[in-house]
């Protein structure tokens, strides 16, 4: 029993280190997603941006979309924790615009604050499902509180669709010289409340 215990008091530092090691990595993977794109996201780029070995990050790590798959986990905890990340009020009683607003305001701060956000949404695939599956949920809860005799397909099609326009609309002010993320952050919201006021039509 004494070796047991010695083992279990070695074991804790270990596992703390590990855990400040995989923190380390997915911060220099958001900072290389932040910076330069999706495809400048590799395992040996995070490994030099993080300060580790290649070899230590495969400790943890087998390969890239195992990493984007913890990032994407990592990105979807912070946007649950955001101060507003809670609807002002029952979503059954906002109107389409108070919705949109409200959407748009919370998914706009945490994209400002982790921009690796919006490109991981922009590139859906397995890796994505925890952060695509938090972004999307008060949209889908809206159309379930509004339109309850939506069938499911359709719902799902819906909410889909409400987030590839609010993706598409906060890269406006890459594509259009000159505008601000203030007025990309209005013509999203304008357009996903028009969107859901159309879905939502007793």
């Amino acid at each position: 029993m004494p070796h047991a215990d010695r083992a279990d008091t070695r074991r804790t530092p270990v596992q703390a280190r590990g855990a400040k090691r995989v923190e380390s990595i997915l911060a220099a993977a958001e900072r290389l997603l932040s910076q330069h794109g999706f495809e400048a996201l590799t395992l040996t780029a995070v490994a030099e941006q993080s300060g580790s070995s290649i070899g230590s990050l495969y400790r943890f790590f087998s390969d890239k979309e195992q990493l984007l798959l913890a990032l994407s986990e990592r990105l979807a905890v912070l946007v649950g924790e955001s101060p507003i990340a809670t609807p002002p009020k029952p979503l059954d009683a906002m109107t389409p615009a108070e919705f949109a607003l409200w959407f748009i305001s919370w998914l706009g701060t945490t994209t400002h604050e982790h921009p690796a956000l919006l490109v991981l949404l922009h590139h859906i695939g397995p890796h994505c499902v925890p952060l695509e599956t938090r972004a999307m949920s008060p949209i889908e809860a809206y159309l379930r509180a509004h339109a309850p005799g939506m069938g499911e397909r359709e719902r799902i099609l819906a909410t889909r669709m409400a987030m590839t326009l609010v993706g598409e609309g906060m890269k406006l002010p890459e594509h259009v010289p000159g505008a601000t993320i203030q007025e990309g952050i209005r013509e999203v919201g304008s357009a996903l409340a028009a969107y859901l006021a159309a879905k939502t039509i007793a």
